[in-house]
């Protein structure tokens, strides 16, 4: 990718390998094959040679953008307080009623967009918090899809447990699949990422070369002796269980030490090894999360539909997944929730709103929103803080860096030495 001699080169290798493979086994799938294993040997063969420059230029995913917090001036009002409970509630309130308002078919439908939103937070946490971009993540899906069919049709394993064996095969998997990332930066990840998902959906999941390991026929078991999954609301609220844990997975990962590693990691890996940061082991347990997540959602995937089968984990299904997630916001899970659900359900509605996830949708909102759809909130959210503070008398100095007035100096000036006089009475108070 960086000397065109080489990418020439390269090409034409690769149009040779083709063309050996398919003289020799007669079926295309196998040049895909053949390709990601020419894909990952080379990129583990080669060596980084990015300056500090080029580093610092390729060394993220740099339209994410963090999710400001409520600032803490305004955090404990009664009025913020409760407009978080309230839209909170109100969330959770549909999420509940929602599978008893709608009729069987559209609960399974809902069912799947779960698991997509499953999918977005792997996302999150393995492109938007680690840098590592992923254009083939229902890969990973498929792979806990293949494992969680299996044992539930031929061991009769318990669900959960089939679950817990699916996200361990979904992070083994991921490790694999993102070892040049390790030590190259970049896209190499997603080159990878993508061949592997093309190559999962036309060899390891074609019945003509694997039609044992295929789990075409997968009947729901029952929870604990009391709820048939061959119900529609109770495979509906698994799944939301499932998402449920995710979320509070990702954001306590976010607020822990690690999480705090692996943005350090993220935004520039040399520096943050000076300070002492484990940049390996970040790296690699931003993959292994991420595989983890998305191998769960997988086992779920497969109970929805009963079965895995032939076109069921296209490649297209991972750059869908990506572009609702950048859409919605990368950088943070509720964004990426947002967007996944809400381009989910205009697909519902009509199969042209797919144009708004791969094509001008996409477009639209990286140059107007590069924060995508949460930003959007974001501001509304601000909005509404400044008037809740103007009310109150109480000067944001977050919320004012955002509305500064280098055009009315007096104006700049007045808001700055108010701000100084309230911290000084908060140091007196704390004194005293």
């Amino acid at each position: 990718m960086e000397s065109l001699p080489w990418a020439f080169a390269g090409g034409v290798g690769l149009g040779i390998l083709e063309q050996l493979v398919l003289w020799n086994s007669n079926t295309a799938s196998a040049a895909d094959v053949a390709f990601l294993i020419v894909i990952l040997v080379a990129l583990l063969a080669q060596r980084q040679k990015l300056s500090r420059a080029q580093e610092g230029d390729t060394s993220s995913w740099s339209i994410v953008s963090a999710i400001r917090p409520i600032p803490r001036e305004l955090r404990h009002l009664p009025e913020v307080r409760v407009g978080k409970w309230a839209l909170g509630a109100l969330v959770a309130l549909f999420a509940v009623l929602a599978p008893f308002i709608y009729g069987p078919s559209t609960v399974n439908l809902m069912s799947v967009a779960l698991v997509w939103g499953v999918v977005a937070i792997s996302l999150v946490v393995l492109t938007g918090w680690g840098g590592n971009i992923s254009l083939g993540q229902f890969a990973f899906v498929g792979v806990g899809a293949i494992v969680t069919g299996n044992l539930v049709v031929k061991l009769n394993l318990d669900l959960f447990a089939c679950f817990l064996i699916a996200g361990a095969a979904g992070a083994a998997v991921a490790m694999l699949v993102g070892l040049p990332a390790l030590r190259i930066r970049g896209l190499f990840l997603a080159v990878t990422t993508l061949a592997f998902a093309v190559a999962l959906d036309s060899y390891f999941l074609n019945p003509v070369h694997f039609r044992n390991w295929i789990p075409q026929e997968v009947n729901r078991p029952v929870l604990w002796r009391r709820f048939p999954l061959e119900s529609e609301r109770a495979m509906y609220f698994l799944c939301l269980g499932f998402l449920v844990v995710a979320i509070l997975v990702a954001l306590g990962v976010r607020r822990a030490r690690s999480g705090r590693a692996l943005l350090a990691t993220r935004d520039n890996s040399r520096a943050a090894g000076a300070m002492a940061v484990p940049t390996t082991a970040s790296k690699l347990s931003g993959f292994v999360l991420s595989g983890v997540i998305a191998g769960v959602a997988g086992g779920l995937h497969v109970m929805i539909l009963h079965g895995a089968r032939v076109g069921t984990y296209q490649p297209v299904s991972s750059l869908e997944v990506f572009s609702m997630a950048v859409i919605g916001g990368m950088g943070s899970v509720g964004g990426a929730l947002l967007g996944v659900f809400g381009l989910r359900l205009l697909q519902g509605v009509s199969d042209a709103y797919r144009l708004l996830v791969t094509g001008s949708g996409l477009l639209v909102i990286l140059l107007v929103l590069p924060g995508g759809l949460g930003q959007a909130v974001v501001m509304v959210r601000d909005r509404v803080l400044r008037m809740v503070a103007k009310r109150r008398g109480i000067l944001v100095p977050s919320l004012v860096a955002d509305r500064r007035t280098d055009d009315r100096p007096e104006e700049e000036a007045a808001l700055l030495s108010r701000a100084l006089e309230q911290e000084e009475d908060r140091e007196l108070v704390g004194s005293k």
